[in-house]
This record gives structure tokens, sequence and C-alpha cells, in this order.
């Protein structure tokens, strides 16, 4: 006879929900059965005879189909967890990270363990979760310390294969991360120990140059970029196994334009200098999670007077009172519907919650210390300690707290998916409401409702407050619900994706790019953003086009007065919502080269495209700056990507047709081959020199020999050379042999791929014998 102490605590809670589909857990159930027939251990038999076991199961195998997949897959989770309890399992399983990294190891090896165990984690904490058995605290807490036990795992497992590559050196192999100096801070939901059940993870990952001990061929800075691209890979590359965490990255400073992996001393340059108000309120939640952890405290510590602010000034307020116009923008005054509402960003939300009790972090953090309590339900404790919220005020935000994430959870539970949004048709509520233990569904949607309406009221009175102060700039506060786009103003503008538009609209009033720092730039964005958005939604993929706008925007250098133009040149901004929303390749071309807006409002642009000759001249001075056939690469690519621009633009603007299209883009094909052939002759010849009375010429077939050239078409080209004697270089060939090289070198400068792009892809299958 087998004990199962866990399933005997759960047994008397009445916390396990129904199955929502009786008919699909019977018949996993039969499945259930039919493998853990095939498993030797005797506990299996028992374990079937268990009602509070065939009770958990029905749930699982009626209602969500990850966990379905999870308990078929590895029965043997299971019956641990019901003999040891999802307390001792998670304890378990931190051991076996601990020891995972151990000398030889590889990285295929790693990420299969890591997933594993990330498989066995998810199982164990749903069913403490659902069972009751783990309060929401212990539920985000246990994911918590798992994603960064995970996070540790890894980061040691790579120091040791960079190690035995001789790439570093280790202080201590058996704790590789001791002084390595390498860091990883946890942000968000991580960093406050709150992890959702299918959460990303939002990381900055930091160096101190002083503590790694780099031994490699290139530079610290590339081994960094390097190193954190692998731990991305390691985590979030799916593969038979699964994947272990999404990764996000894009908290660190100015994500646009730095790399992925930063040094400390340019991290903290960054946020003494140009930190925002956003990333303030970020910086609140981060603390240092795995890695050289020091690094991390001494990194947090030194941009402690960032972050908590000693004196209430007028730029915290005004950063308060955007962020609140911000959340208001995702609904303005819309009615709460719970069909598709997204608990999380949608009215009465998690969100929202969250944004009540770090507004007093934000105002006041810097002088109560108490304040920098992380975990929204104990700061909420704290505030009701201090006299800064009433107690039933909290007593309601924390029950409303605990049952909306736990909504979200159960909406993840079922897939997999970092899903906030409850489901739009009848039968996928009726789902989440057996879930949450309310079969009954009227019951579920009056419980969530009243929630909803509860936090709508507390964040209504916060906006109604409005924490504005006198200052000799009149009013900060940001007029909400006038020029902010709801969700349902975006559907009239014919957005599919309006919760995704939201964010990016967010995005761009929280003023995080580059080009928008200068209050000009911010006043013009403001000002525009309608105008942007009406002329994205002409387009036939307005979604896709704001997508390519937003892009474009993120990567515009300080300094740039896009919105200047756009504003003194309506047509302009007209034409770019065209390109972006029909041209997905003019919009990549676009952004890495914002300074063809300018070239667009030159008078030429629009005129007849130029003939052959001209576009020789125009190619020969673009190429006159270059030192070496390196730079000749690089320029070439800019100067036929603006040429192609050109004619997408015209194309696009219908200045020309089909066929002048592929004449003007055979004619940049030409004057681009013609060019680069003696230069890179030149080249090759400082070590082969040349053959006498010889030479190669390069014949057009297919499209570019009929002047029908595509923008996607690669080129069919044909070598003939002449010639019989032997090159006269330092490392002399003979002529076949040297042609045969010559002609792979060109081939080379063509479709090589630089921080430029691509000239073409060439087939040479339509030579003799092809």
């Amino acid at each position: 006879m087998h004990d199962f102490p866990f399933l005997a605590a759960i047994s008397g809670t009445q916390n396990l929900p129904p199955p929502f589909d009786e008919t699909q857990a019977g018949e996993r159930y039969a499945e259930w059965t039919a493998r853990i027939q095939k498993h030797s251990d005797a506990a299996f038999a028992t374990l079937n005879d268990n009602p509070t076991s065939n009770a958990l199961l029905a749930c699982l195998f009626g209602t969500t189909p990850f966990l379905t997949r999870l308990l078929l897959r590895h029965p043997e989770h299971y019956l641990q967890i019901a003999k040891d309890g999802p307390d001792k399992v998670m304890q378990q399983i931190a051991t076996l990270l601990r020891n995972t990294p151990s000398p030889g190891i590889d990285a295929d090896s790693l990420g299969k363990t890591l997933r594993e165990l990330r498989a066995q984690a998810a199982l164990t904490i749903a069913i403490a979760d659902i069972s009751g058995h783990w309060t929401l605290q212990q539920v985000t807490r246990a994911l918590s310390d798992f994603a960064q036990q995970i996070l540790q795992c890894a980061i040691d497992g790579l120091l040791l294969i960079a190690g035995a590559a001789g790439e570093i050196e280790l202080t201590d192999p058996k704790n590789p991360s001791d002084h390595c100096g390498y860091v990883l801070l946890g942000m968000g939901k991580l960093g406050a120990g709150e992890l959702n059940y299918s959460s990303d993870v939002d990381l900055i990952a930091l160096y101190d140059p002083d503590r790694c001990a780099y031994s490699g061929k290139r530079s610290l800075r590339d081994f960094q970029i390097r190193f954190t691209q692998k731990l991305v890979k390691l985590l979030q590359d799916f593969t038979e196994d699964g994947y272990v965490f999404r990764t996000d990255l894009r908290l660190r400073p100015d994500p646009a334009a730095t790399p992925v992996a930063l040094p400390i001393e340019a991290a903290e340059t960054y946020y003494e200098s140009v930190g925002k108000g956003w990333e303030r309120a970020a910086m609140i939640k981060a603390r240092p999670i795995a890695g050289d952890i020091a690094v991390g405290q001494a990194f947090l510590q030194h941009i402690r007077p960032f972050i908590w602010r000693k004196s209430l000034d007028f730029a915290a307020i005004h950063d308060v009172n955007n962020m609140i116009g911000l959340i208001h923008s995702h609904h303005g005054h819309d009615a709460i519907r719970i069909a598709g509402h997204n608990v999380k960003l949608g009215i009465g939300g998690i969100r929202e919650i969250e944004f009540l009790v770090q507004t007093h972090q934000l105002i006041a953090g810097g002088r109560e210390r108490q304040l920098q309590t992380p975990g929204t339900l104990a700061l909420l404790d704290v505030l009701e300690r201090l006299g800064r919220l009433p107690a039933e005020a909290r007593a309601g935000l924390a029950e409303a707290y605990i049952f909306l994430r736990t909504v979200e959870h159960r909406l993840q539970m079922l897939n997999d998916e970092q899903t906030h949004s409850l489901p739009e048709d009848a039968d996928g509520l009726a789902r989440i409401a057996a879930f949450m233990g309310m079969p009954e569904g009227d019951r579920f949607e009056a419980t969530l409702r009243r929630h909803l309406d509860f936090v709508a009221r507390q964040f209504r009175s916060l906006m109604a407050t409005g924490l504005v102060q006198p200052s000799d700039e009149g009013d900060t506060r940001i007029p909400l619900g006038t020029e902010v786009p709801t969700a349902e103003t975006l559907r009239d503008f014919h957005f599919a994706e309006p919760e995704q538009a939201l964010e990016i609209l967010a995005r761009w009033r929280a003023y995080r790019y580059r080009a928008f720092q200068t209050r000009r730039a911010q006043a013009l964005l403001d000002h525009l953003t309608p105008q942007i958005l009406k002329a994205l939604g002409a387009t036939a993929d307005p979604d896709g086009a704001l997508r390519r706008v937003d892009n474009f925007l993120a990567l515009l250098p300080a300094g740039i007065q896009v919105l200047s133009l756009f504003n003194a040149n309506p047509w302009l901004l007209e034409t770019l919502a065209e390109i972006m929303g029909t041209a997905p390749t003019l919009a990549e071309t676009l952004a890495r080269n914002p300074l063809l807006l300018d070239a667009m409002l030159s008078r030429d642009f629009m005129q007849e495209f130029p003939q052959k000759p001209a576009l020789a001249a125009d190619l020969a001075r673009a190429l006159e700056p270059a030192a070496d056939l390196e730079e000749v690469l690089n320029l070439s690519r800019r100067w036929a990507n603006d040429r192609k621009f050109q004619v997408g633009v015209q194309l696009l603007c219908g200045l020309i047709d089909g066929e002048d299209t592929g004449a003007a883009l055979s004619d940049i094909a030409d004057t681009l081959l013609t060019a680069m052939l003696p230069r890179v002759s030149t080249d090759f010849a400082q070590k082969h020199g040349t053959v006498p009375d010889g030479g190669m010429a390069v014949v057009a077939m297919g499209k570019l020999g009929g002047c029908e050239l595509t923008f996607t078409s690669d080129l069919d080209l044909v070598f003939i050379y002449t010639g019989s004697e032997p090159s006269d270089g330092p490392k002399s060939l003979t002529a076949g042999h040297y042609f045969a090289r010559l002609a792979q070198r060109y081939i080379n400068a063509l479709t090589a791929l630089t921080e430029e792009g691509q000239l073409y892809e060439i087939d040479m299958r339509l030579r003799p014998s092809g």
C-alpha cells in the first residue's frame, strides 16, 4: 500500500474544479490508464484507486490540453507529486538545476535538461495552484524562483562551455558565476517575484569589464553579446522537448541602439543622464537574479538616487500623470465587457492595481523606505499601515488582484500561451468558469464584474486626483481621454488588433525613442499621432503598417527631424503610410536609412528615372570615399538600396508602370555590375596579378538580360574569359583557375551580406553544363 500525503492534504479542501468536458476527460483518462500500465512502479495501481487523484486528473484531462500533454508524456512526474507533494518536488528540481552544470557539458544536453525540468515544474506548480494547496503568493513565488534557478543554471552551463573553449578563465569551475562579471537583472514580474504562469522573462544583461577574465580572440564586448544571444537561444528555441522561457531584453537602455549586453558604466551613465520616468518605474522592480550577483547589487546601489528620489519634484509628478494617461488610453470610458476582456490591460484589470500601488512608490518611495517593498499584495498592506490607503480599499484591491491573477493563470494553463484575454465565445467562457471552480457561469461573470468594477472605481479616483501640483510651467497633467485613441477608435480606423496597436502607442506616449527626447519632438508626436493613424488606417494592412512605422521611429537617431518633415509636408506622411502598409521591403530600406525621406523632398526624386550614363556617374561619386573593397561593398549597397527605393516609391505613386519598373531595376543592376568588376579585379590582382592579353566578360541572362527585373529577382549570369597564359602576380594561377577564382570573388562581392545588406542573389545555372 502506498501513501500519498499530498492527495490526503487536498482531499477535504473542496477546491478541485470539475472537468469542463467530461467526455474528453474520460477519453484521456483511458489513455492515461493504458500508459501507466507500462510503468513498473506498482504505486500507479494504488494511485488509480484514489478518488482525490481521479478528481484532479478529471479536471486536468477535461479542461486543459497543455497539462494533459504533460501528464500523458510524463506520468512519473504526476506520481512524484502525489507521493512527495509540490514543495518537495520543487526542491528536488532546484537541486537538479544546481547540479546540472558540470565540466564537459554541451549546449544541446543543457537545453534538453532545462526543457525537461521546465515541463516538470509547469505541471507541479499548476497542480499546487489548481488544488488550492498554494496561495497565489506561493504560486508566483515558485514560478519566479524556478525562473531564477533556470537562468542561473543556463549561465553556469554556458560559462563552463566558454571556459572549456579557452574564451574565459573561471575563478571557480564549481561555481562558474563567481566573479565572472556578467549579471542578469530580473525586471517586471520576475524582479518582483510575481511571475505569471506562461510569462516572458524580462531581463537586462550587464557586465563589469574589470571582473571578466576574458582570454578569447575577439573583443570582450563581442563575447558578452554572443554569450547573451546564446543564452536567449538556449531558453526560447522551440525543440521537440518544448521551450524554457520566452525572453525579452527590450527594457535595457535605448534598446533600438544598444547591444543586448551592456557594460555597467554605460548603463550607469545612461540612467544618470537621460533615464526616463517609465524606466524609473521599471527599475523599482529590478533585482539581480543570476550570474555575478555582486555586480548587479553594486549597479542598483549606484543608480539608487535615480530610482528613489528623495524630494517630490515636478518631473516625478509629470511622469506619474503621463503613465496614468497611458493606462487610460487603453480603454477610455468604454463599458466593461466580459467576453474578450483583457484581465491585465482592460478596465479594472491587473495593470490598474499595480499602477495604483506603484504610484506611491514613484512619488514617495525615496522618502518612505517602507514603500520600497516589492510585490503588489505586500505593498497594499504597507499602504494601509502608512495610512495611504483605507482598509476597505486595500481589502477590495487585494481580493481583486488575487482573483484576476488566478483567472490569468487559468487562461495561460489551457495552452501554455501568454494570453490575458477572456475567450470571445460562450464555450470558451464556460471552460474558464469551470476551471475557476464556478461551473455555473453566471456566478463567475458576476464575481469578475464585481472585481473589475471595484478596481475601475479606485483607478478613476486616482485619475480624478491627478497628483498635480502647481509649477512654473503651469499644469503638468496630461489631458486624458481627449487625443488618446481607444480600442474602439482604432477599430474605426480599421485596425484589426487594437490591443497591440495601443501597446505601440503607449510606447510613443512614453517618449521612449531617441527621436522623441526634445520637447518639440514630443509636441509634434502628440499632434501627428491622429494623422498617422488615419493615414495608416487607409492602407491595405493598418496593423502591419503601424508595426513598421514603430520600427522606423524606434531606429531613428537622436536629432533626425522626421516629425518636422511630416508636419511641414503632409503628403510625405501619406506616402510613408502607403509604403508601410503595402511595401514591407521599402519599409525596411527606409528604416535603415531615414535620410531617404529628405531625398523624397528633392525635385528630381519623383522625376523621370535617370538613364544608365547618369546612374554610372552617380554611383562613381558615391564610391569615391571608399578606401578599400570593403567600403566599396557597403557604399554600393547603400546606393543600390536608395535607387531601388526611388523606383519603388515611383511605382507606388503611379508615376511608372511595371515595364518601366523592370527597366529601371535592370539599369541599376547593369550599373552596379559594370562598376564592381574593375574594382574586384584590381583587388584580386594585388595577390595574383593579371593574365597577359586576357580578360573576363559578364553576360546577363534571364530577366536581367531582358530588362525585366523585379524587386526580388536574382541575377542569371554567365562568365566568359579569354587568355591562356598564367597570371603574373606573386601567387600565380593558371588562366582557368585565375578566372574561376576571380568570378567567385566577384560573385561574393555581389552576394555578401554586409551591414548595408546584400546586393543580389546570383544564379549560374544557365551556363553551359550548369
